[in-house]
């Protein structure tokens, strides 16, 4: 997905079929954030428009079809999107601003069902991940209101919570799923303001990208890079 020119900032899908193809998905302006998912049937996307709200576009049989997740101008900037592999209908998680909570909305085949029951409270303008294992069981990473890196894992009940990291993390988290569904995840920590004497930009300060993979005797951590910057963004990783 991208954005067109300045002063329109409409999304875009380019698909290389042999040559480029370039799909226009909606006219407005597009947030920064949209996410790609591809499966056998088709493809799903995300992404917000004009800071009114959450948008999807889905392609199935070479037909696109697009609406609204939530209408709420404050809900389409960070966001998520997985498919279930066992009911094969997609699910996103989004924060909002006005009350910094995250939420999880569920496609049932016709519209979108919003669980108005925040999952957690949320670090503002901290990016979210949701991921489905091969049993159809959703994980969601985000960083919350203290700035922690917390997953939660769905039960019967509802979610449960642990925290990988209590340190100070960056915005910017990537999750990913092994084959038998153990979660990886990979993310930047930073310092706070004030510890680098003389720097006023913490964010531009030396800080650790850590990657961190759930075994069967637990979590194991290590540092892929010291000194990488606060504005790294976390593309993507294979495992």
């Amino acid at each position: 997905i991208y954005h067109d020119s300045p002063g329109t900032h409409s999304p875009h899908l380019a698909e290389k079929h042999g040559s480029w193809t370039r799909t226009k998905l909606e006219n407005g302006t597009a947030n920064a954030e949209s996410t790609v998912t591809w499966m056998p049937e088709g493809i799903w996307l995300t992404y917000g428009v004009s800071f009114t709200n959450l948008r999807y576009a889905h392609l199935h049989n070479g037909t696109w079809t697009s609406g609204a997740i939530i209408e709420d101008a404050d809900a389409g900037n960070h966001h998520d999107l997985s498919v279930n592999p066992v009911t094969g209908a997609p699910s996103a998680v989004f924060t909002r601003a006005s009350d910094g909570k995250l939420y999880l909305a569920s496609w049932d085949g016709a519209t979108w069902m919003i669980d108005p029951t925040p999952l957690a409270e949320v670090l503002p303008g901290a990016h979210v991940r949701l991921r489905f294992d091969p049993q159809g069981v959703a994980h969601v990473l985000f960083i919350d209101e203290a700035a922690r890196l917390v997953l939660l894992h769905q039960t019967p009940q509802g979610f449960d919570a642990q925290v990988l990291d209590d340190s100070i993390a960056h915005s910017h988290v990537r999750l990913e799923l092994t084959t038998d569904g153990r979660p990886a995840v990979a993310y930047v920590l930073r310092m706070l303001e004030g510890e680098i004497p003389g720097n006023p930009h913490p964010h531009e300060a030396n800080q650790t990208l850590v990657f961190a993979a759930q075994s069967l005797n637990g979590w194991t951590r290590q540092t892929v890079a010291e000194s990488v910057s606060g504005k790294t963004v976390i593309g993507s990783f294979d495992l």
